[in-house]
């Protein structure tokens, strides 16, 4: 959670909450975005589709999802939806 201070008051807000993965969890989530970058021919990984495609993974982590596979499968489905 992040605290704000507000003339003495602390304001905690929820909005910017950041999950934290393990070691196994991030390697899975890097090799799942180098496959959908690849697959994708996103080569730039600075550019904006490469900051939303890595902000899906994430967020598809974030919900439990662990294997490589699935996580790249997720981000294919949600760009074919898009």
């Amino acid at each position: 959670m992040a605290r704000k201070f507000f003339g003495g008051v602390a304001v905690v807000s929820t909005s910017f909450v950041h999950p934290v993965f393990d070691p196994e969890a991030t390697h899975a989530m890097c090799v799942a975005f180098d496959m959908t970058c690849s697959f994708l021919h996103v080569t730039h990984r600075q550019d904006l589709v490469a900051e939303v495609l890595a902000s899906k993974i994430v967020e598809v982590a974030a919900a439990g999802e662990r294997d490589v596979s699935r996580l790249h499968e997720a981000v294919m489905r949600w760009t074919m939806a898009a």
